[in-house]
């Protein structure tokens, strides 16, 4: 990530001086900045609080231990003054966002989705400078801290705004709309010039449908009987399943084992008796297993796909 501060050049009203002011970072390997809405309540506001957004764009669980989200406005220095310490628990899974609710203008708009966290920051609906940081300690009072400060991830949206990552600030948004990553939020080049597009604003929480970005170890999550694809570990944990590992697939499904009619994991003759008992109408311990032929129902067609599973006495996936 390159920090970059823009101003202006001693004698010259309207040259634009480029100066690195930070060392080059690593891109965030989980948690980003993902979206950034400030015209919450504002005349033509579709929503009525400001947010931000964050998400997690690895591969793996990540829990943020006493960071915070830092406003500056587009030119200032004073970020401790608008500060909001993210609770220290807070973990976010692969794909995961992570809405934060702020400051509302006005009436205009709706209420945001459910927010995680709740904060009185006011960033501009037009131009403004914020930064994810791994400590709860106030940036000091400079144009545009860097990774020794402890930024993780830093914005700068509006054509003013003078620190941003990469070459130039995201563009800048207004009432009815909001800076977002692309891709989901996926995309982080350190360019917030070509990260960030302005949209409508798209606020997503933690129950959001999660989105994976590419690159990320996903196979097939059994909850129970059901069966849910392009899962990652951690999240098919989160949902109480049993992971089936890297590229596995529910087809053919692996969360049913049918012909294990007696449910001890494996097909083989102590399964006979209680496929007898479930084609007789009793109630099995598990409906699916003794519905070998996958047709919704336990009867006589059930018979030979069922004799076929016993020949080969397999364990159940």
């Amino acid at each position: 990530m390159f920090l970059r501060t823009r101003g202006r050049a001693s004698g010259c009203l309207t040259l634009t001086l480029l100066a690195i002011a930070g060392t080059a970072l690593a891109q965030s390997p989980n948690i980003v900045i993902s979206q950034v809405y400030g015209g919450g309540g504002n005349s033509g506001a579709p929503y009525r609080n400001d947010f931000v957004e964050l998400f997690n764009l690895g591969d793996a669980a990540f829990t943020m231990p006493d960071w915070s989200i830092q406003y500056a406005s587009f030119t200032g220095t004073s970020w401790g003054s608008q500060k909001l310490v993210i609770p220290s628990a807070t973990t976010l899974q692969p794909g995961q966002y992570y809405l934060i609710q702020l400051a509302s203008g006005g009436s205009s708009g709706v209420a945001l989705p459910t927010p995680d966290l709740i904060g009185n920051l006011d960033p501009s609906a037009t131009r403004g400078k914020l930064a994810l940081v791994n400590r709860s300690t106030s940036l000091p009072a400079i144009t545009c801290p860097d990774a020794g400060h402890g930024v993780v991830d830093l914005i700068g949206y509006g054509a003013a705004a003078n620190c941003f990552e990469g070459d130039g600030p995201a563009p800048g948004p207004a009432n009815a709309t909001a800076v977002l990553r692309a891709d989901g939020g996926c995309t982080d080049t350190d360019n917030n010039n070509l990260d960030f597009s302005v949209l409508a604003p798209d606020p997503r929480n933690t129950s959001s449908a999660f989105h994976v970005c590419p690159g990320a170890v996903t196979g097939a999550c059994c909850v129970d009987t059901t069966c849910y694809n392009g899962r990652t570990q951690a999240q098919c944990s989160q949902l109480g399943g049993v992971w089936k590992g890297a590229g596995t697939t529910c087809t053919p499904d692996p969360c049913v084992c049918r012909g294990d009619c007696n449910c001890d994991g494996i097909i083989d003759f102590d399964d006979i008796n209680a496929f007898v008992a479930a084609m007789s109408g009793g109630t099995p311990c598990s409906a699916e297993n003794c519905d070998v032929n996958n047709d919704g129902v336990i009867d006589f067609d059930d018979i030979n796909p069922f004799v076929e599973a016993l020949s080969t006495g397999t364990l159940c996936p």
